[in-house]
């Protein structure tokens, strides 16, 4: 066992080893069935390696999400052994959970702004407001999404949404120019 795994299981570093079973308990209730799943899978030979992400609660009580990956490996000279690598995630599910937090508020202002906002990503519609629905005669905002940004320009303001597009990329700055939409309906 390396450091970490012993402070991921809320053990001082000279403590033994934990059994397979008493590493079981430490898994959160709801991951135990996918991380038993897994290592069966493994132990029985029904696959050679596994990729496993899952929460575990340390004796401390302390809770990290992890990332297992393992391995069987038939070693000539000692036979069968099991290899894997456990990955703390905490920090970044953490941070991952911030950003969707972030994400939702910002969704949220934007649902209830009155101008129309609409985020393209790749010449495709991600995201909509309602405002937009409606400037261009959509049913809903969710309408919008996955439709090409292109179907909504008129012919005469595809160059001019190019160039804007384009001045956004190599600047990295907001732009404004006149883009005339036609309806989608």
């Amino acid at each position: 066992w390396s450091r970490l795994c012993y402070e991921m299981a809320g053990l001082p570093p000279s403590a033994d080893p934990l059994p397979p079973a008493e590493i079981l308990a430490l898994v959160h209730a709801d991951d135990r069935e996918h991380v038993l799943g897994g290592m069966t899978a493994l132990m029985t030979g029904q696959c050679r390696t596994i990729h496993l992400a899952y929460r575990l609660r340390g004796r401390d009580g302390v809770e990290r999400h992890v990332a297992e990956h393992a391995m069987i490996r038939d070693d000539p000279a000692t036979g069968l052994r099991l290899m894997g690598i456990i990955v703390d995630e905490t920090e970044r599910m953490q941070m991952l959970e911030a950003l969707c937090r972030s994400e939702r508020r910002l969704r949220s202002v934007l649902d209830a702004t009155p101008n129309a906002v609409v985020v393209v990503w790749r010449a495709r519609i991600v995201y909509a407001n309602v405002a937009a629905a409606s400037l261009v005669g959509a049913p809903d905002a969710a309408s919008l999404r996955g439709r090409a940004i292109r179907d909504l320009l008129t012919p005469q303001s595809r160059a001019e949404a190019r160039r804007l597009a384009r001045t956004v990329q190599e600047a990295a700055r907001p732009v404004s120019g006149d883009i005339r939409l036609r309806r989608a309906d």
